[in-house]
């Protein structure tokens, strides 16, 4: 990226001095080289976030919580692109099982099995008896 450029995004508050823009991306974290997703979290005074790429569910959602760790919603905004939002006493009612909920990335912790949302069951294909 060019010099001016990225001095310029700096300074309007889109890009932070880490090249982090509003636009979620999967990394690799700088400590401990796990895949992550980072983006900031907010249109206006916005932080940096850094999540796991797993899925909570809300249990799990409660226990990342309890374990000092900021959850985010993951969705998409303004033409679909992907950005993290965090989970506010307002959003958080809404439960994590029915939304794309991600918690902080800490390094050398993966997020336990626990609290990840299982995948939802395969659907059985139609037999072509059933289909007639």
């Amino acid at each position: 990226m060019d010099a001016d450029l990225k001095t310029l995004l700096i300074g309007v508050g889109a890009m932070t001095q880490t090249g982090i823009m509003r636009r979620a991306r999967i990394q690799t974290c700088r400590t401990c080289h796990h895949p992550i997703l980072a983006g900031l979290d907010s249109e206006r005074a916005a932080l940096e976030a850094r999540c796991d790429l797993d899925r909570l569910s809300t249990t799990g959602e409660a226990e990342a919580l309890l374990a000092g760790r900021t959850t985010y919603d993951l969705h998409g905004h303004t033409g679909d692109r992907p950005v993290l939002e965090r989970r506010d006493q307002w959003t958080i009612r809404t439960p994590a099982d029915s939304r794309l909920v991600l918690a902080s990335h800490t390094c050398h912790q993966p997020i336990p099995a626990a609290w990840t949302t299982p995948m939802p069951p395969a659907r059985p294909q139609p037999t072509q008896r059933e289909l007639f």
